[in-house]
C-alpha cells in the first residue's frame, strides 16, 4: 500500500467541508464589515485581512456544537 508523501495527499471529508464553510463565513463577515462592496472578495484578500482565521474559529465552534446537539438527540 502506498503511503502519502504529504498530508495533503490523503482525502477526507472533514477538512474540505470546513474549508467550504470557512470561505462562506469569511465572505459573510467581510460583507457585514463592508456593506458598500458589491463584489465578492478574493480568497487572498480574505486571508490577508484575517477573515479566514476568524471564520475558521467560528466554523469549528459551530460544527462542534452541531455534533453535541446530534449526540443528545441520538
Amino acid at each position: 500500500m502506498r503511503k502519502p508523501l504529504h498530508k495533503k495527499d490523503t482525502k477526507g471529508s472533514f477538512w474540505p467541508q470546513v474549508r467550504q464553510r470557512m470561505y462562506e463565513k469569511a465572505v459573510e463577515l467581510y460583507m457585514h464589515d463592508h456593506p458598500e462592496t458589491e463584489n465578492r472578495p478574493e480568497l487572498e484578500e480574505l486571508q490577508e485581512a484575517g477573515y479566514m482565521h476568524t471564520a475558521k474559529v467560528l466554523v469549528l465552534r459551530e460544527m462542534r456544537l452541531e455534533d453535541k446537539i446530534e449526540e443528545k438527540k441520538g
